[in-house]
């Protein structure tokens, strides 16, 4: 069930980036109802796929520094859903607070 939070997740916030439109970490973290650190670890899945994702402190959203035509942003985003399903461990006592 994890995994597909996850998942989901990772969807949205790439759906946010892609509008430009998902505010600082904090308020991300806020709006999808995980920690800022939870959100930390999803940026950082998505750049460990090889994609530039920046943050515009004056805009307060993340932005992709590449363009991507459509079918490299649908690609893309379907192997991010892949990892995100993957990495995605069950919970346990220790890390519950963090998802």
């Amino acid at each position: 069930m994890e995994r597909s939070r996850r998942a989901e997740r990772i969807e949205r916030i790439q759906l946010l980036i892609n509008r430009k439109a998902t505010g600082s970490p904090m308020a991300l973290a806020s709006r999808l109802r995980v920690s800022e650190a939870t959100i930390y670890r999803d940026i950082q899945l998505i750049r460990s796929r090889g994609i530039a994702l920046r943050y515009c402190k004056i805009r307060q959203t993340y932005y992709y520094e590449h363009v991507f035509s459509e079918h490299e942003n649908k690609t893309e985003h379907q192997l991010i859903h892949l990892e995100a399903m993957k990495t995605a461990g069950p919970l346990n006592a220790a890390s519950k607070d963090f998802y």
